[in-house]
């Protein structure tokens, strides 16, 4: 019986002791754990979120997801809190995480409605419906963004990713039903105008009409309102005698900020010719290439079913290699503006190319340091990428 009794004691006290090291293991664990977490994110939210922006910044963006959402967890009251939520979203987006980004920057629109971040918020939310092939989306999006960026740049970016999205991915009804549903935006009277625009080009002259005047009616500050603009007088009257630039630019993507410089450009010249020029009405047809080969193309018969005059762009030299080749198909001058490369200009005719090509640049600057400056020793420093090198291997030839 003594040995039974002491049997049993030992087997519970076995027990016990196998329960308490679980439980310590358990905290030494949890201790890491949040050791682990104090070395990442940091016991201080400011230091922490620099941190991560910094691994944002040098494009480490999962690295950057991990800090941002340890801040989250760590710093639930701080001030900061929306930023963390903000750039998180951000991060994901990065990566390409399109469902995941879009719920984030959705419930930090609903979250936070009077962050300064809000207005980015929306434009990123536009660039992901978009993405997603969902272009009224998109244009719902771009046009709540314009409203409540701040950025002088960054509103026009959502004013020319909002006007591509209508005037090339939306149908008429899908315009109509807009329209109606944007009416106390400030971006409703030019998109009323591009709906009579797409109202005169399929034949309703009567509807178009009536649009514009539901312009004059309801916002007669808008300059869409102004019966003395020549295009305004040509789709009254349903005339198309108004002498049409296409513009086929990179207006969104990682190129997107040469496009949208520009097409500003191109807008302010126009502007400033109007003035000095108002019996030649103007207008411009606008198409998002967003950089790449395929849309490029797109853009170009696009363009050219619609009846332009003149094609400014593209701004790669790739790109503006295809649209020349099919240039050679159609009698539209086409101004190269930024393209660089051998032999783009001599493809067509029809092709403008204003940069000088590498080859000329680097004999000019050879020229210049041989003849002027007398020099006869060189070292070249360039970028390693194709235009670079072009410059340097005929700088040395």
């Amino acid at each position: 019986m003594v040995k039974e009794v002491s049997h049993r004691y030992a087997n519970g006290m076995n027990r016990l002791a196998a329960g308490c090291l679980l439980i310590l293991s358990l905290i030494i664990c949890g201790s890491a754990n949040s050791q682990g977490l104090d070395n990442v994110a940091g016991t201080d939210p400011e230091a922490g979120l620099k941190k991560a922006v910094g691994s944002f910044e040098r494009g480490n963006y999962e690295r950057a997801l991990e800090l941002f959402d340890q801040l989250i967890i760590s710093f639930p009251d701080d001030v900061r809190y929306s930023i963390f939520e903000f750039m998180k979203a951000r991060a994901l987006l990065k990566l390409d995480r399109l469902n995941r980004a879009e719920e984030n920057f959705e419930n930090f629109v609903n979250e936070f409605p009077g962050s300064r971040y809000i207005g980015d918020a929306l434009l990123l939310l536009g660039d992901i419906r978009f993405l997603k092939n969902d272009p009224y989306g998109a244009a719902y999006y771009y046009i709540q963004a314009y409203d409540r960026l701040e950025k002088r740049k960054l509103k026009e970016k959502a004013r020319v990713s909002f006007a591509g999205v209508v005037q090339n991915h939306l149908s008429l009804p899908k315009t109509e039903k807009l329209a109606e549903n944007v009416d106390r935006y400030e971006l409703a009277p030019e998109l009323l105008y591009m709906k009579a625009r797409k109202e005169t080009a399929e034949g309703f002259l009567e509807r178009a009409g009536n649009t514009l005047e539901k312009i004059r009616e309801k916002y007669p500050g808008s300059k869409y309102a102004d019966p003395g603009k020549g295009e305004l007088t040509g789709l009254l009257s349903g005339a198309s005698e108004a002498f049409t630039i296409g513009i086929l630019a990179p207006l969104s993507g990682g190129m997107s900020q040469f496009g949208v410089d520009m097409l500003r450009g191109i807008k302010l010249a126009l502007e400033e010719f109007s003035i000095s020029n108002p019996s030649t009405p103007t207008r411009i047809e606008i198409y998002d290439n967003f950089g790449t080969q395929k849309e490029t193309i797109n853009g170009v018969e696009q363009l050219a079913r619609g009846g332009v005059d003149v094609i400014i762009g593209p701004l790669k030299s790739e790109n503006a290699f295809t649209a020349a080749g099919l240039n050679k198909y159609l009698d539209i001058p086409f101004i190269v503006p930024a393209a660089a490369a051998n032999g783009i200009a001599s493809i067509s005719e029809n092709i403008f190319q204003i940069t000088p090509n590498s080859e000329f640049i680097a004999e000019a600057m050879a020229r210049y340091a041989m003849n002027d400056l007398m020099l006869d020793e060189f070292a070249i420093i360039t970028p390693s990428d194709d235009l670079g090198e072009d410059i340097s291997a005929a700088f040395a030839q």
